[in-house]
């Protein structure tokens, strides 16, 4: 849009006596006039759009900063830094009521305390929530790839989440004092406007340096060390899943050898702890078609037509080989089964933490990108930067405000799981997939999760302690 087309609408020339620069053109930033026969038409549909993203984000953020608030098990150094986000978040979309009703009215009515108060409440509240997904990222990259007992304590993360507070309201209380309330005449009558007038300082540019200094530390900083954290994250999360595929397939191709063509039942009771040699009626029974060559305790029956293994129900505490020729323990594929889920856990917050990145790329970029070109117009006088483009931007940063619980709420499992207690006043956790799980009841779960034609375990009774009553292998062997 042209220059001359904005005048008047973004862009009012008002005289400056206190500052010195005279007569000078100022940007409107909450208010936009002449909008012609649609004014209150899009005024109408902006309101509406301020008003929903600040009942959403009070409600979403509202309930996930109560839920980790108000439980002691949720209180981790990361859910510190989400509670953080929350409080940042409400804060930042406080002001949405008042900017609604400046699109509404044009010009500023709501004194000059709410001018200075809603930019600088603006300018902290972004700024935290971006140093606090910064903070996320940090400490995601401390757990995953640097593994080290050298880590964010609670405590620490409590006093970065103050230091972070302080310093942001020290750096942008320059805002407070040059944010002012400007009456300008606009045709035949005189508009009030929420603007920013800078000193004018000879030899220095203000609004350069401090856009410069804005852009930097507020964005570049942050999308630096988020990009290199998870990049970090990445390559380390990739490196461990393949090692694992590896181990995996070495540890089942080796017990595949030996098992292959072979149709395996198997039959269990409880075992009396109390017994120090085995017990026929207590032990595992394997069938196979083919007589193994095996010895000691391990030999099979030859007076039996169906050759069998004999095997304890429960293991001696130092993990015996389950089969001796491979060198497999039950302590081998436990540990397996442990790192899966681990890397599950590890893969599952990645995705979460890169779709917060995304979510600041996309969200934060266009507010700082309007922010250059508004104080590109303020020392260049060009006037090219409509108030609808910076309203528009605003309100992308705003949907931030509401997206950032949503990703917390339903990413992290165990939150997920004090949400749905919560929504639905249940007093009960939502149960929640795991990589071995079985019924309380009698049922069937499938061990090690994703298996292609693996073993099928039925417990009876309660709890973990229910007894195996059967578990049948059909075949495959290899684990997802």
């Amino acid at each position: 849009m042209g220059s001359a087309s904005l005048v008047n609408q973004s862009y009012l020339y008002c005289v400056d006596t206190d500052l010195g620069w005279g007569n000078r053109s100022y940007f409107t930033f909450f208010s936009q006039f002449n909008r012609g026969a649609t004014s209150s038409l899009l005024a109408a549909v902006e309101s509406g759009v301020l008003v929903l993203f600040f009942l959403l984000s009070s409600v979403s953020n509202g309930v996930i900063f109560y839920t980790l608030s108000s439980n002691r098990r949720l209180r981790t150094v990361t859910n510190y830094l989400v509670c953080n986000l929350t409080l940042a978040d409400v804060c930042f979309t406080l002001c949405c009521p008042l900017v609604a009703v400046t699109r509404v009215t044009a010009s500023w009515t709501l004194g000059s305390f709410a001018c200075k108060t809603i930019v600088y409440l603006s300018f902290v509240c972004g700024f935290v929530t971006i140093w606090t997904l910064m903070l996320i990222s940090i400490d995601r990259y401390t757990c995953i790839v640097r593994n080290t007992k050298r880590r964010i304590s609670p405590s620490l993360a409590l006093i970065l989440i103050a230091l972070v507070w302080v310093v942001t309201l020290a750096a942008f209380t320059p805002l407070l004092l040059y944010f002012v309330v400007k009456d300008c005449p606009h045709g035949s009558e005189v508009v009030s406007i929420c603007t920013l007038g800078w000193p004018r300082t000879p030899g220095v540019s203000v609004p350069v340096l401090f856009t410069v200094i804005v852009c930097g530390v507020g964005f570049l900083l942050p999308a630096t060390t988020l990009l290199v954290c998870h990049v970090c994250i990445f390559v380390k999360v990739h490196k461990v899943r393949v090692a694992m595929a590896q181990q995996r397939q070495r540890c089942f191709s080796t017990s595949s050898a030996l098992l292959a063509n072979t149709s395996v039942w198997t039959t269990a009771t409880t075992t009396n702890n109390n017994n120090s040699v085995i017990n026929p009626a207590h032990t595992t029974t394997l069938r196979t078609n083919q007589p193994p060559v095996l010895s000691g305790s391990l030999a099979p029956d030859p007076k039996r037509q169906s050759h069998s293994l004999v095997v304890p129900d429960s293991p001696p505490p130092h993990s015996q080989p389950l089969l001796p020729s491979t060198g497999l323990t039950t302590t081998t594929f436990t540990t397996l089964d442990a790192r899966r889920r681990r890397s599950s856990r590890e893969l599952q917050v990645v995705k979460t933490l890169v779709y917060l990145v995304l979510l600041f790329f996309t969200l934060w970029a266009p507010i700082f990108v309007v922010f250059v070109f508004i104080m590109r117009d303020a020392y260049w006088s060009v006037m090219e930067v409509s108030s609808q483009a910076f309203m528009g931007a605003m309100c992308v940063a705003y949907s931030n405000a509401v997206l950032n619980p949503l990703a917390y709420g339903l990413s992290t499992e165990r939150l997920r799981g004090y949400l749905h207690a919560l929504l639905t006043c249940s007093g009960r956790l939502a149960p929640s997939p795991s990589p071995t799980h079985f019924s309380n009841g009698a049922g069937v779960g499938s061990v090690g999760g994703g298996m292609s034609g693996g073993v099928q375990v039925i417990r009876s009774g309660g709890g973990g302690g229910g007894r195996v009553l059967a578990a049948k292998s059909s075949g495959g062997t290899s684990m997802s």
